[in-house]
């Protein structure tokens, strides 16, 4: 009711209703939209209506996304930029902290320094230091005085033990070298022995091994004359079995029984051995014919592939011209369509400027009373 109340005053809401008017006026005067009772016109520009609020719609979530997105790289980067501003501050805090703080620089480093009694004086220098007083407890009556003295003295004793038992250990050392030159030289002994003996049993073996190499020379010898012997009669026997078999009758081809008795063409399979050296020459000759033949074949095979593979590329060719025929009147169509649009709606431009000057019902409204089934 409110926004009834607010639109009246409104010159936006003022024209609206005006041109929504003449749109009634119009209605009422089409027959057709009066007959029916459906204003489609109406139906129509609620869908536009509808259609553009939810492209607006649409369009400001994503200006919305877009815009929180650009906020959250913003955020990112300041965060980045924070953490290395804290980053930055805290090492120039630790590069403070290490030269103008340093262990060394702090008032209670005497008591935690490692190596503060490294520096410090010992307890006592002397009888006369002046830092020993009474309750110092560093001097005491019974004192051993000579505890130097009589230390250098063991000191000196150890050292003519130390002598001592390097001696007697460089003595051993010497009898157990003796003892080592006395085995090594009895070891020497061994091993030339060994090697003598070893030398002869190699010769032994050697000799040993000329004689059966002569043995088996002469065993060789004999058996390859056995070889010989036996080749030779095996080759004399093939000579004899060979004569035998081109002297057979059976084996040998006789040209006169191997014609056919009625068809001097054909041959008895029987008494047929092969063909004659005639005939192989022959059958060699009319080889170039045949090779002639199957030339002039692949020859006229590839002719006809030529001509086929012409008259493909022609009717390509054509179609792709019909083809484009087909699409150029298929453009000029397209371009008609277009221009007869463009002229509807220059025309449907004119009537409306033309038909909403008078609001005015014409003759034609008084004269479609009684006209019709109403």
């Amino acid at each position: 009711m409110e926004r009834a109340l607010t639109d009246i005053g409104d010159p936006h809401f003022t024209r609206t209703k005006r041109v929504d008017g003449v749109a009634r006026l119009e209605r009422i005067l089409d027959a057709k939209t009066r007959t029916l009772g459906v204003d489609k016109a109406a139906l129509q520009a609620q869908v536009a209506c509808k259609v553009s609020q939810d492209s607006a719609d649409a369009e400001r979530n994503m200006l919305y996304d877009q815009m929180s997105i650009e906020l959250d790289h913003k955020l990112q980067h300041l965060e980045q930029e924070k953490r290395a501003i804290g980053k930055d501050i805290m090492e120039d805090l630790k590069q403070t902290w290490r030269t103008s703080q340093a262990k060394e620089k702090r008032l209670e480093w005497d008591l935690n320094n490692p190596d503060a009694l490294k520096h410090e004086l010992p307890g006592r220098l002397g009888d006369d230091d002046p830092r020993l007083g009474p309750s110092s407890l560093q001097k005491f009556a019974g004192e051993d005085l000579d505890a130097g003295v009589r230390k250098k003295m063991q000191l000196e004793q150890q050292c003519s033990w130390l002598e001592q038992q390097l001696g007697e250990k460089h003595a051993r050392a010497g009898a157990e070298a003796d003892v080592d030159q006395a085995w090594t030289s009895l070891v020497s002994a061994q091993v030339e022995h060994m090697k003598r003996v070893a030398d002869a049993q190699s010769q032994a073996r050697k000799e040993n091994t000329m004689h059966n190499l002569k043995c088996n020379d002469a065993v060789l010898m004999q058996t390859m004359d056995r070889k010989q012997r036996e080749e030779a009669e095996l080759a004399e026997a093939n000579q004899t079995d060979q004569f035998n078999t081109y002297n057979s009758k059976l084996l040998v081809e006789c040209p006169s029984t191997a014609l056919h008795a009625t068809n001097p063409n054909r041959r008895r399979m029987d008494h047929y051995k092969g063909m004659t050296p005639e005939e192989t020459q022959a059958t060699i000759g009319f080889w170039p014919h045949q090779h002639a033949e199957r030339e002039a074949k692949k020859e006229a095979e590839k002719q006809d592939d030529i001509a086929y593979a012409q008259y493909t590329a022609t009717i390509r060719k054509e179609l792709g011209r019909k083809a484009a025929e087909i699409e150029a009147f298929r453009a000029d169509q397209r371009k008609a369509v277009q221009h007869t649009l463009l002229k509807q709606r220059t025309e449907k431009a004119e009537r409306d400027k033309t038909g909403k000057g008078s609001l005015a019902p014409s003759q034609k409204f008084f004269d479609q009373f009684g006209t019709s089934h109403r």
